[in-house]
């Protein structure tokens, strides 16, 4: 027995609405999430064997944090892990630790908007501040993480 024609109709539209979803929202987060798991690759062994990280990783996790937010605005963990790398920066140069947290923190907020709950953008947030020497907000920042904990 064929389906009615309203049954196809219904479906095909079905299908439509399907496939623009993913076009529009799935395609983008896939992209983005492919260019943060790239820095990650770079970053995590360093953190992992406890190395000094090197100034040239940094910048490049940096540029693929910037483009993986680009390529998703929605993808938090993108917003929350250029904060991260963009805090490790400071260390290479000192001099701009309250530019660079300022960054940083822009980024934390943007991934804290899309999720409060998260601990880890929280801490990311407190060290962004840390960098700023707007230590009392710091603390504050992460105190709310360690409840999320």
């Amino acid at each position: 027995m064929a389906p009615k024609p309203r049954i196809r109709l219904l479906l095909a539209m079905t299908l439509l609405a399907t496939g623009v979803m993913v076009g529009a929202y799935g395609v983008p987060f896939y992209r983005s999430e492919m260019l943060r798991q790239r820095a990650r690759r770079q970053v995590d062994p360093l953190a992992i064997s406890r190395l000094p990280p090197r100034e040239s990783v940094m910048v490049d996790a940096v540029e693929l944090a910037r483009r993986a937010t680009q390529q998703s605005d929605s993808n938090a963990d993108a917003w929350a892990d250029l904060s991260y790398y963009t805090s490790l920066l400071a260390q290479f140069d000192p001099g701009r630790s309250a530019e660079l947290g300022i960054e940083a923190e822009r980024a934390a907020d943007r991934a804290l908007s899309r999720s409060s709950v998260v601990t880890d953008f929280w801490v990311r947030k407190a060290v962004a501040l840390d960098l700023q020497g707007r230590w009392i907000e710091a603390g504050a920042a992460l105190i709310r993480g360690l409840q999320l904990a």
